[in-house]
């Protein structure tokens, strides 16, 4: 009586996965590409409210700015920590307000910046 065969005889048959639907030989997935880089984020566009800064009342006990839009020149007086339009008064002093809106700070000149010589 003749003994075993050789695993190598069934060769052929053993590279036929038999409990795959397709009897196809596994192939694995390819390698995962690695990550692309993101773009950086855009620059947050700064979209000009219009609030203009028409007046400043500095005395040792009141510190105001005369603040308006400039479509409706009926303005408000403001102290620092009041409200105008969604945006809380910072700080005012002789020449300018400071205007603060979640973390968007807006710089309110009375007077145009001097050119330079």
């Amino acid at each position: 009586m003749p003994g075993p065969k050789p695993l190598t005889v069934y060769g052929s048959i053993l590279a036929q996965p038999i409990f795959f639907k397709s009897r196809q030989p596994f192939v694995p997935p390819p390698p995962v590409p690695p990550p692309v880089p993101k773009a950086p984020a855009p620059a947050p566009v700064f979209i000009d409210p219009g609030l203009v800064l028409g007046g400043v009342i500095i005395t040792p006990d009141v510190k105001k700015a005369y603040l308006f839009n400039k479509t409706d020149s009926r303005g408000t007086w403001a102290s620092e920590g009041d409200s105008f339009m969604g945006w809380t008064v910072q700080s005012i002093d002789a020449e300018s307000a400071k205007l603060l809106q979640a973390s968007r700070t807006l710089h309110l000149q009375l007077y145009p910046p001097r050119p330079q010589p």
